[in-house]
C-alpha cells in the first residue's frame, strides 16, 4: 500500500495500558481515516495498525475493546469475524428505555422488538387504526 507521508509520525503513542490518539481529525463517524496514494483513497487507521501487527485481517473485523473509534492502541484491538463481531454488539447494547435484548439485521444494525411492536402500536392509534387503512385503501 502507499501512503502519501509517513504514518506512524500522525499517531500519537502513550502508555501501553491508554488509548493513542491520531494527530489527525476523525471523520463524522468517529474513525480516522489515512490517505493512500491511489487517487484519493483512504483507508480506516486502526484497520492499517491492525494489519501491521496481526497480520492479514482481509475478511476480518476489528472491535475496539476500550469503546474509543479513534483509538490506534493495537492492544485495543479485538480480530473477529463479522458474525462475532455484531454478536458482541448486541449483546453490549440496550435500547433507550434499558431492554437489552436486540435483534441483529443482516446489514449488522440492531433493533429492539420490544421497541418496535411499541412504535408500532402508537403509530397505529394516533391515525385512527383500521379507519385509517380502509381510507388509504379506496384512495
Amino acid at each position: 500500500m502507499n501512503l502519501k507521508r509517513p504514518l506512524l509520525d500522525d499517531l500519537l503513542v502513550g502508555d501501553s495500558n491508554e488509548c493513542w490518539e491520531w494527530d489527525r481529525r476523525p471523520y463524522r463517524n468517529g474513525y480516522v481515516y489515512l490517505p493512500t496514494g491511489a487517487r484519493g483513497g483512504k483507508q480506516l487507521a486502526h484497520r492499517f495498525i491492525a494489519a501491521l501487527v496481526y497480520g492479514d485481517i482481509e475478511k476480518k473485523h476489528v472491535h475496539h475493546m476500550c469503546g474509543n473509534k479513534a483509538c490506534g492502541n493495537p492492544r485495543h484491538f479485538q480480530i473477529l469475524s463479522k458474525s462475532e463481531h455484531h454478536w458482541l454488539h448486541a449483546q453490549s447494547l440496550k435500547c433507550e428505555h434499558g431492554d437489552e435484548f436486540r435483534r441483529v439485521r443482516k446489514n449488522g444494525k440492531t433493533w429492539c422488538a420490544k421497541c418496535q411492536g411499541e412504535h408500532y402500536r402508537q403509530w397505529y392509534y394516533e391515525r385512527g387504526g383500521r379507519e385509517w387503512h380502509r381510507k388509504w385503501a379506496s384512495t
